[in-house]
Formats: C-alpha cells, structure tokens, sequence
C-alpha cells in the first residue's frame, strides 16, 4: 500500500479471511475494507473489488504487490493525461526473484482497468 497510496484516489481492500492485523493496517492508510469468505477462487474475490470501485480507472494489486519507482512515474504520468482513453494498461509483474532481489521470471498483468 505503501507504494500506491499517494497515487490512487480511493483504496479498497478485501480480506478473504485475515487473521492478523492486516485490516486496521489497511484503514491506516484511508482504505476501505471489505470482508469476501475464500472460495479459492481469486478472480471472485478481485470482482468483488471491482464491484466497489467508485472511480473511472481501477488500479489493482495484491497484497504484497509493489509498485517499482520507474512504474510509479509512469502511472502519475498518465493520470495527468487529459486524454486517457485506453482500456487496460499492463505492468511487469515479477513471478520469482534472485538473491539480489532482480528479476527472474516475469510476465505483463493488466493493472490499470
């Protein structure tokens, strides 16, 4: 969250099931939160989020998903465009990492929707 907070206008959090203190972490940073039982079914409970979402553009992440500072500019380049008319925008998504935190396995996820 950290890395996205100042980027989004609005935070939605779902928890499948927490048993920690992920919920008051994320009303920490201004998120809304909302509860979904596990179904083992991720894609459920990513359009349950979407189904909150207030705003035009959807920027979705996991948990532990971190925005990159390179993929941080470009995302507030494109939320000053005044002409943003695309559906979907993908981002590399980092599937394993090596010791020193690089990259090893990677493919593009939609993230902005």
């Amino acid at each position: 969250m950290t890395s996205v907070r100042d980027l989004v206008d609005e935070m939605i959090i779902v928890d499948t099931g927490s048993t920690d203190y992920t919920k008051d972490i994320a009303r920490t940073f201004g998120a809304t939160v909302y509860d979904f039982a596990w179904i083992d079914d991720f894609s459920a409970a990513r359009n349950f989020t979407f189904g909150k979402a207030k705003k035009d553009y959807i920027l979705w992440l996991y948990a532990d998903d971190v925005l990159e500072e390179q993929d941080r500019a470009r995302f507030h380049h494109l939320k000053e465009q005044q002409d943003f008319d695309n559906d979907a925008v993908s981002m590399p998504y980092h599937l394993t990492l090596d010791e020193e935190g690089k990259p090893v396995q990677y493919l593009r996820r939609n993230r902005l929707v």
